[in-house]
This record gives structure tokens, sequence and C-alpha cells, in this order.
């Protein structure tokens, strides 16, 4: 599309809100960054967008978004952060600014990024976290330096295909640590499940908030500072409340119990946007009186053989894992993972 040097205006509003013209706007603006900046990834069919856009928010996150308009949608800037019951870091805020490519060095991006800089400071926000990735070339670190970042940590994000799975590995693993099968129980519970426990049982509510707590403060966050997370179980019930009213995405999830314990988790998701290529991995973690037993590595074991004989079809599983989380990422080399990409998490005071 042929540039032009009209003004460009400056929006606040939600999806749900955004005139439809707007809206449909948004979906090419997607379709042209995913075009330059996410090759190699699936994109999502437009109607699947279009509804994952116009669901209700999240209840445990507050969103703000700018859309920066001439005539299309030429930018979009959003700022995130954690509306929780327990909020253990009042200053921090996230923030994200993406330009159409057909726009760019036109400086957009610094008209919305301080907006969000201007919102984050009125909220009394001002510890700022945003994400790049190198691969899409030396413009983001280059914007980020430019306003004071400081690249803090760095994720790498590795993909295992069909095709290239480690069956050896994968024998092993079953047997040699056959014995936990018998030692723990394993269970997989799916999206809709996990909410309906979490609002009819309490003490599972309780148990959960409890393992996150735990396991979650224990992933390697490197020079990124944030303090310790509490997820309570109103927090857990207000997120379950809305998956329940959500369809966009589907999950399934590999529980470790020692008795009522839960001392173990992998959880994967997937779009409901058939047929099913890709799969995603979130978290995979162990409460630490209970690691260096392969209760992780039957779990990842457990979740790969589920879309095996459940979705065959899938291309491929991918994970993200902090660079110096060596132990999960001996893990996914020994599956067959192999990198793909690497984001960074940027900070500034």
């Amino acid at each position: 599309m042929k540039q032009d040097s009209q003004i460009t205006e400056i929006i606040s509003t939600t999806f749900r809100e955004l005139p439809n013209v707007l809206l449909e706007s948004y979906l090419d603006f997607q379709e042209a960054i995913h075009q330059v900046s996410k090759t190699g990834e699936v994109l999502r069919s437009r109607p699947f967008r279009r509804h994952q856009l116009l669901e209700p928010p999240e209840p445990n996150r507050i969103t703000k978004h700018y859309f920066a308009v001439r005539n299309e949608i030429v930018g979009h800037a959003i700022a995130r952060y954690e509306d929780v019951k327990i909020d253990m870091n009042p200053d921090a805020i996230s923030m994200r600014v993406e330009i159409h490519p057909n726009y760019r060095r036109q400086g957009i991006g610094t008209q919305l990024f301080t907006k969000l800089e201007t919102y984050g400071r009125q909220l009394g926000r001002t510890k700022i976290k945003t994400w790049i990735a190198p691969i899409n070339g030396p413009a983001g670190s280059a914007f980020a330096t430019k306003y004071g970042f400081r690249k803090v940590m760095e994720e790498k994000e590795s993909r295992l295909y069909h095709d290239k799975i480690n069956w050896h590995y994968v024998n092993q693993i079953k047997q040699k640590y056959a014995e936990t099968d018998h030692k723990y129980r394993y269970e997989r519970i799916d999206r809709n499940e996990w909410a309906d426990r979490i609002l009819t049982n309490r003490q599972f509510a309780e148990e959960m908030a409890d393992f996150y707590n735990e396991v979650g403060n224990l992933m390697p966050m490197e020079e990124l500072e944030t303090n310790n997370f509490v997820d309570t179980a109103e927090d857990l019930r207000r997120n379950a409340e809305f998956i329940k009213q959500s369809d966009s995405w589907k999950s399934q999830s590999y529980y470790a119990f020692n008795g009522d314990t839960i001392i173990g988790l992998s959880d994967s998701y997937y779009p409901n946007d058939p047929p099913v290529r890709d799969v995603s991995t979130g978290l995979t973690g162990v409460r630490k009186a209970y690691q260096r037993q392969g209760i992780a590595s039957v779990l990842k074991v457990k979740i790969l053989e589920y879309y095996l004989e459940n979705f065959p079809e899938f291309e491929y599983i991918h994970t993200e894992n902090a660079a110096s989380n060596e132990g999960m990422l001996a893990i996914n080399i020994g599956l067959g993972f192999v990198p793909h990409v690497s984001f960074e998490s940027w900070q500034r005071t």
C-alpha cells in the first residue's frame, strides 16, 4: 500500500468497541505483520482471530490498547498489568508496540510508546517490560535502547516436529521412570474440567494456588527485576469463570499427584481452529521436594503421547524456556526439540 503523509490519529478503545471497519483493518494488520515478522508460524484463520478478539477480557489482567489510524490501522500498542488480589509487583507493567511494515520509520512507534508511557506513569507503574524477537532485525533493540531499556532475559522457543521425535529417548524415559506411575498418580485434566474443579472444589483451588506459587517462583528470571508472584484461590476462580465463557483455545494438562497434593504439572494448549497444526506448551514444573525423580520428563512424554493419539496430523509442538533453564532445555533436546527462535525481555525503570 502506498505511504502518505496524512496525520496519524491515535485512538484508545477495546477490540469489542472498535468499529467493524477498523476491526477488519486490524485483521489485515495482523496478516501484514505475520508476513514479515512471523514467518514459519501458523497464521490462524480470519474467523478464529476475529472471534478471539471479541471474547470477554481476561479477569486477572488489565489491558490498555492504542491504535494508530490513517484510514486503516497502521500501528498497535498494548499495555498490560496483573489485577490480582495480592499484587507483589505494583510498579510493573508490560508494553508492546507493532507497526505496519509499510509505515515504519515514520515516528508512529514513538507516538504510540509515548501514550503507553504516560498511561503507565499515571498508574504509578514505572517498571516497564517489553519483548523483542532478534530474528526480526535490529530495529526493536535499537528502539528499546533509545528509550533506556536494557536486555534482562533471553527465552528460547524450540519446536518438536512430528517426524523428528527421538523415540529412543521417549522409550528410555518410559522405562527409566516406570516406577513413578505406581508411586504417584498421573491425571489428564482439560481446560473446562479444570475450571469446574476450581469453581466447585475449594480444596483443589487452594492446592492449585499453592502449587503455582511454589513452582512459578522457581522459574529462572535471570536479570528480570520482579518480585515473587502470589496466586490466590480467588484469582483462580476469576480465571475459571472466564474460561467458562471462552472457547477460542483448548488445553490438555497432565498432573502428578501424591495423594491430594499436586507435585507436578505440564500444560499444553491449541487453538479451536481445526485442523490442529501446532500445539503450544505452557508451564512444566515440579515441586522442589519432588525434583530429580523424572516427573517432568514423564509429564512431557504423556503430553506428547496424547497428541500423537488424538491429533496425529499435528506438525509440531513448540515450547519456550529461559536460556538459563538448563534442566528443562535438556529434556526438550532429548525429546527432539530443535531451536527455532529466541525472544528477549527488555526492562526499564
